[in-house]
């Protein structure tokens, strides 16, 4: 009943923004997973403690998934744009017989294909939106990052004095002795995780047009990275280093790249002697997030049977084994539950980029390649050198985040990028302009 009414609520106003501004729709959107997740909570008093957290995330996915569905069609429909995007219409369509394909191949129920579809619902139509739409002024992109920063550093100030949203969510595997940051997220990783991403946006814009000032920049990079760290979240770790790696190697002087580059192996080099010193130790024991990211790392290296890599090790044998071009098709359904990886549904959201190896074999890998493949192609058509090598440097981070996350497949993510991308072709739309007219 509770999920009705909050349902009723969260399209009331959705409808009533779009009608009155309808630039402010994606932002909207974005905002009910920061926002609308935590306030959602208290009203699933239904629900088991432990599952809030999930269930809410669910609830809130769903809500974004389906309104910006209709609202995007709605889109199309009044300005007859359709043809406009043809392009990723058309590697849809092939990703999809492919999927009707496969399904038959592994006698499935068919919806099967509807799950596997979630990528067009988490990619398509926020992004074809903002395009049809293209009313946000740019400088509302910036702001809402900057929003989103400072609503999570207020939530985990919260976090730190014990005061949490909600029980944190992770299926019962999370460690209760862990002083979980989560923010306002259903879970510590996915807060970092969409940190760490507005990070990326943040350095680039930084090093290429300095429209962010320096002392500012500092402050972001230092409280995302603390943030990061309080979370524990090893995957984040990595990507951050990486994004901030990556950004300054390609878009900086000769000088700058040779002081990255040394900080980084120093840095790695003292973090591998840390882990080595904790080899005896797992995620179980640890207390906090600096000791979840050790203890994880040093999971790893001791080769424990617990961690994700492990599991997913174990998957990845047995799909070479039995399918290796179609894969070997998994029931998503939960009608049929595989008794001999009962932990395949959690690696749909922990290790992605397996799951969908061993899911849909090497040709299904192929098609969902060249559905973000002509995604990004979409994405960058028409923006300047720079611009297009930067989407290029976030969609090769989320592949490697996808390693042991969602990643490419997460909703809100591609909520980020889509923003982001618009954000540079309505800061090149103005620049192109003024270099004319001089």
């Amino acid at each position: 009943m509770e999920q009705m009414v909050l349902t009723i609520i969260y399209w009331v106003i959705g409808v009533y923004i779009y009608l009155l501004k309808s630039k402010h729709i994606p932002f909207y959107v974005a905002l009910l997973y920061i926002i609308g997740l935590p306030i959602s909570s208290y009203f699933l008093s239904d629900i088991d403690n432990e599952e809030v957290g999930f269930i809410g995330f669910t609830f809130i996915t769903s809500i974004q998934r389906s309104f910006i569905f209709v609202i995007c069609i709605i889109e199309i429909v009044r300005k007859n744009a359709i043809l406009k995007f043809r392009q990723i219409l058309l590697v849809s369509v092939a990703l999809v017989f492919y999927l009707i394909f496969w399904n038959i191949y592994h006698s499935l129920s068919f919806k099967n294909v509807y799950i596997s579809t979630f990528v067009f619902f988490d990619i398509i139509p926020f992004l074809v939106y903002i395009r049809v739409n293209g009313k946000i002024n740019p400088s509302l992109v910036l702001k809402f990052f900057y929003f989103v920063i400072v609503i999570e550093v207020i939530a985990v100030f919260f976090n730190l004095f014990g005061i949490y949203f909600y029980e944190a969510s992770y299926r019962g595997l999370h460690n209760l002795t862990i002083s979980k940051i989560s923010g306002t997220f259903h879970r510590f990783n996915a807060l970092s995780n969409y940190l760490t991403l507005i990070l990326l946006f943040i350095c680039l814009e930084y090093l290429t047009n300095r429209i962010i000032s320096k002392p500012r920049y500092w402050v972001i990079l230092i409280v995302i990275t603390t943030i990061v760290i309080l979370t524990g979240s090893r995957a984040s770790l990595i990507f951050l280093v990486l994004s901030v790696f990556l950004s300054y190697f390609i878009f900086t002087s000769s000088y700058k790249k040779f002081l990255v580059v040394f900080a980084v192996l120093i840095v790695s080099v003292l973090f591998y002697f840390i882990i080595r010193n904790n080899i005896n130790y797992d995620t179980s024991d640890a207390q906090n997030g600096l000791q979840r990211i050790i203890f994880g790392f040093a999971e790893l290296f001791s080769k424990t049977e617990k961690s994700t890599v492990s599991i997913s090790d174990g998957i990845f044998h047995f799909f070479l084994n039995e399918s290796v071009l179609f894969g070997v098709g998994f029931d998503m359904t939960g009608v049929v539950l595989n008794s001999q990886f009962p932990d395949v549904i959690i690696l749909m959201s922990d290790a992605r980029f397996i799951f969908m190896i061993a899911q849909y074999g090497f040709l299904g890998l192929i098609f969902y390649v060249v559905f973000f493949l002509g995604v990004l192609s979409f994405m960058s058509r028409g923006l300047v050198s720079k611009d297009k090598k930067k989407l290029r440097i976030i969609f090769f981070l989320l592949s490697i985040l996808t390693i042991t996350e969602s990643g490419l497949f997460d909703f809100n993510l591609f909520v980020l990028v889509s923003l982001y991308s618009f954000y540079l072709h309505k800061k090149s739309e103005i620049i192109v302009p003024q270099t004319q007219g001089n």
